[in-house]
């Protein structure tokens, strides 16, 4: 199995003292779950994962399948930001 090292970084951007988290509606749903998408795909890059053995190859339509989080906006134990 392989092991991975995930290093902590120090970020020095002034503005990220300003960042606010909003509660997400319903009507964000389909831009989070696009992004989710486009997180998958860098992620799988970062982390090696573009062979088959895998089976995370590219599909025939560009994009890749994540978990469906509309849950996050549904679910009243839950909470979409």
């Amino acid at each position: 199995m392989a092991k991975y090292i995930f290093k902590k970084r120090v970020m020095k951007n002034e503005s990220v003292k300003n960042i606010r988290l909003t509660t997400a509606t319903v009507a964000d749903y389909p831009l989070i779950q696009n992004m989710a998408r486009f997180y998958i795909y860098d992620i799988l890059r970062y982390c090696g994962f573009e062979s088959d053995e895998y089976d995370w190859t590219l599909p025939r339509d560009g994009l890749y399948e994540a978990d469906d989080y509309k849950k996050y906006f549904i679910e009243t134990d839950r909470t979409a930001y």
